[in-house]
């Protein structure tokens, strides 16, 4: 408990562990069902937007191919950049990502949103495991997992049953304000941790 109390990060600061565990794990839900939740809602985005199957695709193929890009990136970005600020500016992209794609017009500019996504959680996912195993002891190191496991395992069950509410556009438009929501929610939490501890 003194250690949890007292838990500093590399740069002497202070924080309070478990808030930074709920950042982490409110960011990877997000970045989860939003990554997962296109499957779903494919056939409607085929419809309104008037394309094919190959075409509509490229929704799920295109983020993958960025997805497995950014995360050995992400690993080199680490060694350059303190990983609290590599983590907001993770989710500061995921959300301009999210607007671009609630925004779009079009298939061309869905398909850029999605892609500005996929970037963010490249990142955010390699960044949480991270964290969490510099952030506990060795004896700990199984809950920390456990837990991420948890909110990434969170989020692929609510997208299913979410992704069932309407269809098309609007089932994406509102799933998309959804996790921009949680989003947003996690960037500000985010910055009063950082806050507080800049202030300490």
């Amino acid at each position: 408990m003194a250690a949890q109390a007292h838990a500093r990060d590399c740069e002497g600061k202070p924080y309070k562990r478990w808030v930074l565990v709920a950042v982490l794990l409110l960011g990877t839900f997000c970045v989860v069902v939003n990554h997962l939740m296109i499957v779903t809602a494919l056939p409607g985005i085929m419809h309104d937007f008037h394309i094919d199957a190959d075409t509509g695709q490229w929704l799920t193929s295109g983020f993958l191919l960025t997805n497995g890009i950014m995360i050995p990136v992400t690993g080199m970005l680490m060694h350059r950049i303190n990983s609290k600020r590599l983590f907001m500016a993770a989710m500061l992209i995921f959300l301009v990502g999210t607007i671009i794609a609630v925004s779009a017009p079009n298939f061309p500019l869905l398909l850029c949103g999605r892609v500005v996504q996929a970037a963010a959680t490249g990142m955010v996912m390699p960044l949480m495991q991270t964290i969490l195993l510099l952030i506990f002891q060795k004896h700990e190191r199984g809950l920390a997992m456990g837990m991420g496991g948890a909110g990434a395992g969170f989020g692929t069950g609510c997208r299913t049953g979410y992704c069932r509410l309407g269809d098309g556009s609007f089932q994406l438009a509102h799933s998309f304000l959804f996790v921009s929501a949680g989003g947003s929610c996690d960037i500000a939490a985010g910055v009063q941790i950082h806050a507080q501890c800049c202030a300490t």
